[in-house]
């Protein structure tokens, strides 16, 4: 259940949590959240670089993670070059800032060989549920779809405008 590459849990992990998850808030009441987390440009920097430099890509945004996760939400390899983490206790405020602090810190993140430099950007897509998890995780997707299709480098929650949100101070 650890993806070898970044060290992180993976996605049979990350839906075995979101099975417990969603079943705890709906016991206790309280809200889970879910952060899609999409790197930006990654196909094309594995095809003009090559897979090495993406791997570091991946690497780079997994160590992202770790660092602003809070213990209890624990980041995961969702996909090809997209990670997850699901967020306890979380309202949209909080999930909100939550969300721009993991991309601002994604967006510290360089990668580089002998030639070249490579700023990592980061889309993110944020959904809260409802107590059901195909919503939960249609409304985090269609959120990031609208972070990617604005032009990345954002964070979309779902149910506002495909913009820009409010920068948080670094």
């Amino acid at each position: 259940m650890v993806d070898p590459l970044t060290g992180l849990f993976d996605r049979k992990y990350f839906d075995e949590k979101l099975d417990a998850g969603l079943a705890g808030s709906q016991r206790t009441g309280r809200p889970l959240g879910c952060i899609l987390v999409h790197i930006d440009r990654m196909e094309a920097v594995n095809g003009a670089f090559g897979r090495e430099l993406g791997d570091e890509m991946l690497r780079a945004v997994s160590e992202r993670l770790l660092q602003t996760s809070r213990r209890e939400d624990v980041p995961c390899k969702f996909g090809d070059d997209d990670f997850a983490i699901l967020v306890t206790d979380a309202d949209p405020a909080s999930l909100r800032i939550y969300a721009e602090h993991i991309r601002l810190a994604i967006r510290s993140a360089v990668v580089d060989d002998a030639e070249r430099v490579i700023q990592v950007t980061a889309s993110l897509g944020v959904s809260i549920s409802d107590g059901d998890s195909v919503p939960l995780l249609q409304a985090a997707q269609a959120a990031l779809c609208h972070a990617c299709e604005a032009g990345g480098d954002q964070a979309a929650f779902h149910g506002t405008p495909a913009r820009a949100p409010a920068r948080v101070a670094a």
